[in-house]
């Protein structure tokens, strides 16, 4: 019973946590996202507020009794408990054009479903929100694909991912975020060409800074609508990003990292990046199990064409190039906006060095750990509900 209570309890808390962002989920994503290690089906037990015992094991050699035929628009009984060594009853069927009553109570508060879709009551709208925001991902990725075709030709890049808080969950006018995985001692090189190709193609944000706002706000010309984000390096000597959290409570980072829909992988650079963040499996144990397979939702794993062709073209561009390493760093620095220049190294929100470019002046994790927390109370005292966690 205290299990199923921790349970209980750790769903509301990402089901209220993505509400934030406007995101229903559904049970795998549930699942997924969880920080209790668990099987899907004593998920959907939870949801259902029907934790069963184990099915009793089949007597080795003991035929299967068939499945009776299903009546035509039967009504539903409620199931029957199983008794032990009794074989289970089937289930029988949903008439056609039945309403789904709402879930029962989770911690005194009911979570409501509709379409596969869970979210907190009265928040129905955000099913519509989601389903027009894959269709804005669609548009989002078709660009972003087309930049990263470009960027395979930079011989430094060893991973290229999306970020964002939930599958495709990209708004309209907003801009695609790409987190890019480097050689050691070429990331200077690498943010320096990345760049240079977006401003050609007139994807890059365009900084306004005539205005007069907040030292630690970024504030866009032109609105930053399908634009290319580049703000997030990390070499491959890096790849531990668990000091850049805001500890336990950051929920923001734990998500986005997790929720990291992979467009480019060399030489499994993925895999390696998941066995780096242990951490991030131990947050979210049942993500694990998808992250170790390499699991890429867009363009599997970026193998490249005539390989040893390939690697002779981009040693003969490290040997000519690399050398400039610490001149475009410096180029670089020198012409960095004011606004991030004042918050660089002082906290995660702006890091600079040879090894992570994250460049996240409009860092929103503390705002999201605030609205968490407050819809927290809303729902329950927050000590009641947090004396477990």
């Amino acid at each position: 019973m205290e299990n199923d209570t921790k349970l209980k309890k750790a769903i509301i808390k990402m089901i209220v946590f993505f509400d934030i962002f406007d995101y229903p989920l559904t049970i795998l994503e549930i699942w997924q996202n969880l920080e209790i290690k668990c099987e899907l089906i004593e998920i959907m037990a939870v949801l259902e507020n029907k934790i069963q015992p184990p099915l009793p094991p089949l007597i080795k050699g003991e035929a299967q009794p068939p499945l009776p035929p299903l009546i035509k628009g039967e009504a539903q009984p409620p199931l029957p408990p199983l008794i032990k060594g009794e074989a289970q009853p089937p289930l029988p069927p949903l008439i056609k054009g039945e309403i789904q009553p709402p879930l029962p109570s989770l911690s005194g508060r009911r979570i409501e479903n509709k379409n596969g879709f869970y979210f907190l009551p009265g928040r129905e709208k955000i099913i519509k929100e989601r389903l027009e925001r894959y269709n804005f991902a669609n548009r989002k990725f078709k660009k972003a694909r087309l930049v990263v075709k470009i960027f395979k030709f930079i011989p430094w890049i060893k991973m290229i991912g999306v970020g964002s808080f939930g599958s495709r969950n990209l708004r309209d006018n907003g801009d695609i975020d790409l987190f890019i995985i480097t050689d050691d001692k070429r990331i200077w090189l690498t943010r320096f060409f990345c760049i240079g190709i977006i401003k050609l193609l007139g994807l890059r944000p365009r900084l306004n800074n005539n205005l007069k706002e907040n030292p630690h706000t970024l504030l866009y010309q032109g609105g930053k609508r399908d634009k290319i984000c580049l703000s997030f390096y990390a070499s491959l000597s890096a790849l531990n990003l668990e000091k850049l959290r805001l500890g336990q409570d950051d929920l923001g980072f734990t998500y986005w990292l997790a929720g990291l829909t992979l467009l480019y992988d060399v030489n499994k650079t993925h895999q390696k990046f998941v066995k780096d963040n242990q951490w991030l499996a131990d947050s979210l144990p049942n993500w694990q199990l998808i992250g170790q397979a390499g699991y890429c939702q867009v363009c599997g794993q970026g193998v490249r064409p005539l390989a040893e062709v390939r690697l002779l073209f981009e040693n003969a561009i490290d040997l000519f190039i690399s050398w400039l390493e610490q001149q475009f760093k410096t180029l670089q620095l020198k012409i960095l906006p004011e606004k991030l220049k004042s918050m660089m190294n002082r906290d995660s929100r702006v890091v600079i060095n040879d090894q992570i470019i994250k460049l996240h002046a409009n860092d929103r994790r503390e705002e999201y750990i605030e609205k968490y927390l407050e819809k927290i109370r809303q729902i329950n005292d927050r000590k009641k509900f947090l004396c477990n966690v």
